[in-house]
């Protein structure tokens, strides 16, 4: 798997996978058009999209006419080095569960490859290259995230 961000202008970059592409910006305070999210912003759109995902294979097969479901992510940054600390989703659906059902619809959630990805960090690298034709340097990295996630009912 792979893709690609090229930079266009200003604080703005393109990133391209198989036959998609978003941008990617900063805001207006920050330097950027606010023509995009921000890289923090899109880390906790997988997240969240992630765990909607499975939401919605969990309940299907229990609720085949449900309808209405919201994934909403907060986060909040830690220092030393500057990041995000902690991730908390809200899963807002509309029908009600059983306390079985509640429990069963988190640990299927706990299979979003994203939230594993996070709590189990990958190896990881990045290659400074010149002109696509000679490695100059190599950097590791490791990362680190405490989540929370909890129910919401919405009856509207």
């Amino acid at each position: 798997m792979s893709l690609s961000v090229k930079y266009l202008k200003g604080k703005k970059f393109k990133v391209m996978c198989r036959s998609n592409s978003i941008i990617i910006d900063q805001p207006e305070s920050e330097g950027g058009t606010d023509q995009g999210m921000i890289p923090i912003e899109l880390l906790n759109a997988s997240l969240a999209s992630c765990a909607a995902f499975y939401v919605v294979t969990f309940l299907e097969r229990r609720i085949p006419t449900f309808s209405g479901l919201e994934v909403r992510s907060t986060w909040q940054y830690s220092e030393d080095p500057h990041r995000v600390g902690t991730i908390h989703l809200s899963i807002v659906i509309r029908q009600s569960l059983s306390e079985y059902e509640k429990r069963g619809l988190l640990r299927t959630v706990e299979h979003c490859t994203v939230e594993n990805t996070l709590k189990h960090p990958p190896k990881s690298s990045s290659i400074l290259w010149k002109n696509d034709d000679q490695p100059l340097l190599l950097f590791t990295h490791n990362l680190n995230l405490l989540f929370f996630r909890d129910i919401m009912y919405n009856t509207h």
